[in-house]
């Protein structure tokens, strides 16, 4: 064997253990953390809770949390509020709530895990000022109370009922 196949073999091995290294630093750079779904389309008040459904892919360590996070009102992260953190190497969701403070505007969640680094974010989504729910519905019927029927809905104080009956003509009150 000459010299010249001894430096073509050599040349070949060193781009066989380049293709091999670039290849699992590829693999290493696959590690993400989907977004399966967050309701960005609902409106959220102070105090709300929040779920953000995730498919963390590849490994974490077995010392990895996943961190939930809420941005500043307008959606940046100088100083994010962590609404929970998971110690755990694979969660598929993260829960949390926003804090009761909250002023009403447009915010993001994200979710971080610690090991290895990896980010995703939520689409921004609204958080009204209005700390209110509205008003629970008021149930009314027409039906006139009498032998063979009764008017099931009834509000009066803290006895508020809504349901029904089957009564037999010998059924008493």
């Amino acid at each position: 064997m000459g010299l010249t196949n001894i430096i073509l073999y050599k040349n070949k091995f060193f781009l066989l253990l380049f293709f091999v290294f670039s290849f699992s630093s590829f693999l290493q750079a696959q590690t993400t953390i989907p977004l399966v779904r967050f309701n960005n389309a609902a409106t959220y008040t102070a105090g709300s809770g929040v779920s953000v459904i995730i498919n963390p892919t590849d490994v974490f360590t077995l010392t990895n949390q996943f961190v939930l996070e809420l941005s500043d009102a307008g959606g940046g992260w100088t100083a994010p509020t962590i609404l929970n953190s998971l110690s755990e190497f694979y969660t598929p969701v993260i829960n949390g709530i926003l804090p009761a403070s909250l002023a009403g505007g447009t915010y993001k969640l994200r979710v971080r895990s610690t090991d290895p680094v990896v980010i995703t974010e939520t689409a921004p989504f609204l958080v009204s000022a209005d700390p209110g729910i509205g008003t629970l519905p008021f149930a009314t019927s027409s039906l006139i109370s009498n032998g063979d029927f009764f008017n099931c809905t009834g509000c009066s104080g803290l006895n508020n009922i809504f349901g029904s009956l089957n009564r037999s003509t010998d059924a008493s009150v």
